[in-house]
């Protein structure tokens, strides 16, 4: 009966847990002060599990792109511009100027050349206002984008100073379909051949004045983008579009990528209630004891970080770092002891002083990668008397902290330790017996447990770093009121953990961050087009659109287009009868294709429809 009862309990608990998750799941996940595009994103995140990423992005731009000039200002310290119709200055053509101020505007360039005449891709512009051009901000450019302007940094073509308000005109191409009504090439000549690119965020930046000033970058300043990256891999390389030559210029590899809440971290200059010191600079400081700061000696450091989760291994590794407080980390002892290590000529032994390196009481716990050497006695030249050692160390002597150096079969290694008096230096010998000859096996055991040591030490670095990264979590959500959908941080859970890159841009002009495209286990698209009659189409180019290596692949003439096996996302033919396409869902993988005419289309949108299906 007892039994029965407290299974009862526990299922009323259970499902109490239950519905409680359920009704705040339904609440709206943004905050007030949450930018719109928060939404969007969230609103195409609870799509994600019906649909592909593919066609995710068409969820994303076609509700993004209706309110994107409703964004309103970020609460941050250095709030973004964001156009405000209401603070416009007075001009003689005042609705004439709105509508300028609203419209994002690109140059005709002679070698980006639009497909489709009239349809180009979701763009945003964003008005900034001599002040911010003056004493420099971030400016929320849209589609989740920001730009790091420095102060007094615009200049016309002439190099004067820009004392008008700018507009700036910003179009993110991340998107197959996007980069295809660019117009944009994505060719790359190397090594004498000719390879396409496939993007992981490319953009085309313009700023202008109303009085049809073109604006510029003074000459030796930069300015940073914050932009979405859809993939964030390292083998990626950064790239300006040359306008006059039609081809890409290397300018670096691409920066990592990083979560947007680690680029808010940086941008907002937060004053912590907590200290923020690094792993290894806790070691050279003599304020610490261990990972305790002497000013701090009676808080208890290192709380758990809210929300955060951590396995099993790093639960027991983040109490060993910080379950303790000033007055108890005297951690680190040297233990002496008289080994027998020969006999003289007459058979007297000869008794040689070892010691080992352990920790005392809790110190056990705290340095577990010293268990590594437990196997291994070390000496000091000069040093063989017990009494001297004494003298030295002090029998009650205990340590803060410790590293251990070593160069690979070397006799000897370099104990630090850390006291009161600051770090002491001991270059140790290193014994497995009783022997005083070091052979080679070892150096070579010692090598392979230093390793071991290594990989521990740098496990409980990333540990206590990680803390130190949730804990400034904790304080940024709770001080700009910012509601996380999934607390883990998961992609696609959460608009602040998806992936950004953070670059340096020399001006305003088209960039991309690129790697070439390769095709896996290639296989013709078809051999031959025919129209809804039966007539046989000769294509004059090709676009056919990959999306097992998210890139599109433009075949010219006679060429039989090709794409990876199981990757055909759509094609575009322009034939000697006009355009015409084919989606995923009239693809049948035969060698005849029937296509159908690509019909007027009036924005992207609507050809997003007509090729995703």
């Amino acid at each position: 009966m007892r039994r029965l009862l407290i299974f009862s309990v526990i299922a009323l608990v259970g499902t109490g847990f239950w519905l409680f998750n359920h009704e705040y799941s339904n609440r709206v996940k943004v905050a007030p002060n949450s930018t719109v595009i928060s939404l969007v994103e969230e609103q195409a995140d609870s799509a994600q599990s019906e649909l592909s990423s593919w066609e995710l992005l068409d969820v994303f731009y076609e509700i993004s792109h209706d309110g994107i000039n409703q964004i309103p200002e970020q609460n941050f310290e250095v709030p973004p511009v964001q156009l405000n119709v209401q603070s416009i200055p007075e001009f003689e053509n005042q609705i004439d100027f709105k509508e300028w101020a609203l419209k994002p505007e690109f140059r005709e360039v002679k070698n980006i050349n639009p497909p489709i005449k009239g349809v180009n891709p979701p763009s945003n512009a964003v008005l900034v206002e001599p002040d911010i051009i003056q004493n420099g901000g971030i400016i929320n450019l849209g589609f989740r984008a920001f730009l790091h302007l420095p102060a007094h940094a615009l200049v016309d073509e002439f190099g004067h100073a820009i004392k008008e308000p700018v507009k700036i005109s910003y179009c993110p191409l991340s998107d197959p379909i996007d980069v295809f009504l660019s117009g944009i090439p994505m060719k790359y000549d190397s090594a004498g051949g000719s390879e396409t690119f496939r993007t992981a965020g490319m953009v085309r930046l313009e700023a202008t004045t109303y009085s049809g000033k073109r604006v510029s970058l003074k000459s030796g300043t930069e300015m940073k983008l914050d932009m979405p990256t859809v993939d964030s891999s390292d083998d990626y390389n950064f790239y300006d579009f040359d306008e006059s030559k039609g081809a890409w210029e290397f300018i670096s590899a691409a920066p990592p990528a990083r979560p947007l809440i680690d680029l808010m971290l940086d941008t907002t200059g937060i004053n912590y209630d907590f200290d923020t010191l690094n792993f290894a600079s806790k070691f050279s400081n003599s304020a610490y004891h261990y990972l305790v700061n002497a000013d701090s000696k009676y808080d208890k450091v290192g709380a758990r970080p809210k929300r955060w989760s951590f396995g099993s291994k790093e639960r027991e590794m983040r109490q060993a770092l910080y379950a303790t407080r000033f007055n108890a980390t005297n951690l680190i002892k040297l233990k002496p002891r008289i080994v027998v290590s020969g006999y003289d000529e007459g058979h007297v032994p000869i008794r040689t002083l070892r010691f080992k390196v352990s920790g005392n009481g809790p110190g056990n716990r705290f340095f577990a990668e010293l268990r590594n050497f437990n196997a291994f006695n070390f000496s000091l030249d000069g040093l063989e008397d017990l009494r001297a050692f004494y003298r030295e160390f002090g029998s009650a002597h205990h340590f803060h902290d410790i590293r251990i150096q070593y160069s690979k079969f070397d006799d000897f290694c370099t104990i630090l330790l850390k006291d009161e008096k600051g770090i002491r230096r001991l270059k140790a010998n290193i014994h497995t017996g009783p022997r005083s000859v070091v052979s080679y096996l070892t150096k070579a055991r010692f090598y392979r447990t230093f390793l071991r040591y290594q990989k521990d030490l740098a496990k409980k670095e990333e540990v206590h770093n990680k803390i130190v990264k949730f804990r400034k979590y904790d304080q940024f959500i709770a001080q700009y009121k910012i509601r996380f959908v999934n607390m883990r941080g998961e992609y696609g859970a959460s608009n602040y953990f998806r992936p950004y890159r953070q670059v340096n841009l020399p001006g305003f002009a088209t960039y991309n961050c690129d790697q070439i495209a390769r095709m896996k286990n290639p296989m013709p698209v078809a051999l031959m087009f025919r129209d809804s009659s039966g007539q046989r189409l000769l294509p004059i180019s090709t676009v056919v659109c990959d999306k097992r290596v998210r890139a599109s692949f433009t075949f010219y003439g006679s060429t039989v287009p090709s794409c990876s096996e199981r990757g055909f996302g759509f094609a575009i033919i322009n034939s000697d009868k006009g355009p015409y396409y084919l989606n995923k869902s009239a693809y049948t993988g035969e060698e005849d294709c029937y296509l159908k005419p690509l019909p007027e289309i009036a924005n992207d949108r609507e050809l997003r429809r007509l090729l995703l299906n």
